[in-house]
């Protein structure tokens, strides 16, 4: 039995080689596993552990231009969709954990009423694609131990793809949504996925944003997002053909 003050007490944690063993993670495990993963990228993670955690599973801690920021975080290892009422449920667990920033983590996706309900609270869902990009990021990294994979993926790791096939003009736009994360991300001191992830420059490409009020319909956009660099995200969309 994983016992996760255990694990923290030797000071060591294997993680998974593939998103097919994260499948079959109890939901407690699928927590630790983003415990860890938000350790390893040098952040104060707490697990809430409360009988009634009211919708929190992990605070994640980090430092902002303007100070200490607190990430809630609901954990989801699910295989259907993850419905409204779980994201309503983290509004609550945002007053109580006093909570700046809300993200959904699952392992599967979310229904269209939830993401609307997301939308509506500048809650950001984090959906499979971001939860092999962690995987992907761990591999890249030195001192990180992974366990015997129990069950094993075809070929290689699996590695996050786009889910659209870019043209060659797209792909420019792409490359410019990167470099613009890449210099946010250095003038802001943040880690690059607090920016934006890969999933957000492709909904951004799909979606052509050319107003403020279309940025607020793609995944992964909060409003506090939108006001601090919306509009250098649009200097880019717009040249979208």
């Amino acid at each position: 039995m994983f016992d996760l003050k255990d694990e923290i007490m030797k000071g060591e944690y294997l993680f998974p080689n593939t998103i097919e063993e994260i499948d079959e993670f109890t939901g407690s495990e699928f927590e630790n596993y983003l415990f860890f993963f938000f350790k390893t990228q040098g952040y104060k993670v707490r697990k809430t552990n409360d009988a009634s955690d009211k919708g929190i599973d992990i605070i994640v801690t980090y430092i902002e231009e303007d100070g200490e920021k607190k990430l809630g975080i609901q954990a989801k290892r699910w295989r259907q969709n993850v419905n409204s009422q779980e994201i309503r449920n983290m509004l609550d667990g945002k007053d109580e954990y006093n909570c700046d920033y809300l993200w959904l983590v699952t392992t599967s996706g979310v229904t269209r009423d939830a993401n609307t309900t997301a939308l509506n609270n500048d809650i950001i869902i984090k959906d499979r694609q971001f939860v092999v990009s962690t995987l992907n990021s761990l591999k890249k990294m030195s001192n990180i131990k992974f366990r015997q994979s129990a069950v094993q993926s075809k070929g290689k790791a699996p590695i996050a793809k786009s889910e659209i096939e870019l043209t060659s003009s797209e792909k420019e736009i792409y490359d410019r949504l990167r470099r613009l994360r890449a210099n946010l991300a250095k003038e802001k001191k943040f880690q690059l996925w607090l920016v934006y992830s890969n999933e957000t420059i492709i909904d951004l490409i799909k979606k052509k944003p050319h107003t403020v009020e279309d940025l607020k319909t793609v995944k992964g956009l909060g409003q506090k997002k939108i006001d601090d660099f919306g509009d250098q995200i649009l200097a880019i969309t717009k040249d979208i053909s």
